[in-house]
């Protein structure tokens, strides 16, 4: 579900009010024309790329962010947005706040299936299932046959005669990469099978 703008704002404005009140000088001021502006700029950064957290992450975001990252210089968005996504994951560990976050993620794929991003029968019928869904989607036919592709590509090189020792080369070193975040992104794929008790 796409984060409307009042959404992002009321987000921006939560983490620059906490901000304020926990590190002043590491915040921009909401006051005047200018503190307007750095509102609005927070508020369309989170608007854009904030819309998959609750609005109940943003404010221990900033005090984690403050607690455990501040330096010498201004947070920027950037930052309460990885604090943002680190909290989340705690919170996966919760199974009450879990199934909320499943129930939004639900809502969100939902959305997408009525806007025609995702087909038609995509969204899980209960909120437990959306994460495994999410899981599964990222595990598509489509995917894997896009990964195919690229990889029977690479292959091909060791036996076209007009390949060069450094084509080879390449071609050898871009599969082991390939191959290898392969198998990273199966394990993430298995471990959070496991965390949401499906078979691997």
């Amino acid at each position: 579900m796409t984060m409307n703008h009042d959404a992002g704002l009321d987000a921006a404005t939560r983490i620059l009010a906490t901000g304020k009140a926990i590190a002043a000088d590491r915040f921009p001021n909401m006051n005047g024309p200018a503190g307007q502006a750095h509102l609005a700029a927070w508020a369309a950064t989170i608007t854009e790329h904030g819309s998959t957290f609750p609005v109940e992450v943003w404010e221990p975001a900033v005090r984690n962010w403050a607690a455990k990252v501040a330096g010498d210089r201004m947070a920027l968005p950037r930052d309460i947005l990885r604090e943002a996504s680190a909290i989340r994951t705690v919170w996966y560990g919760d199974p009450d706040r879990r199934a909320e976050l499943d129930r939004r993620r639900n809502a969100r794929m939902s959305d997408r299936e009525a806007r025609g991003v995702l087909p038609a029968g995509t969204t899980p019928e209960s909120p437990a299932d959306a994460r495994a869904a999410a899981i599964a989607a990222a595990n598509s036919p489509a995917r894997r046959a896009m990964v195919d592709r690229i990889t029977k590509k690479l292959e091909s090189v060791f036996h076209d005669p007009d390949a060069t020792p450094r084509d080879r080369s390449l071609a050898r070193i871009e599969l082991e990469k390939r191959q290898r975040a392969l198998a990273a992104r199966e394990e993430k794929r298995e471990n959070n099978l496991r965390q949401i008790g499906g078979a691997a």
